[in-house]
């Protein structure tokens, strides 16, 4: 990814469609983010599995991303 970025110069859409698996989001997002323009925009589909304990998440879990990042 860094090197598709760097050839690119700038981001202003990054669409976050991988494994809905906390920690990969997580990571993903927190790598992406910062090279991010800053009227850019995030996206991250399927968050719906943030509250399912098989891809790390939960209910009110500390591992759920949006308890996370927020």
């Amino acid at each position: 990814l860094d090197s598709v970025f760097k050839e690119m110069g700038s981001i202003d859409i990054v669409l976050d469609d991988g494994s809905h698996r906390m920690k990969d989001i997580k990571t993903t997002f927190l790598h992406l983010f910062e090279l991010l323009n800053e009227e850019g925009l995030y996206i991250i589909e399927d968050l719906h599995t943030s509250y399912w304990k098989r891809y790390g998440g939960g209910f009110n879990s500390k591992k759920n991303l949006l308890m996370v990042l927020v």
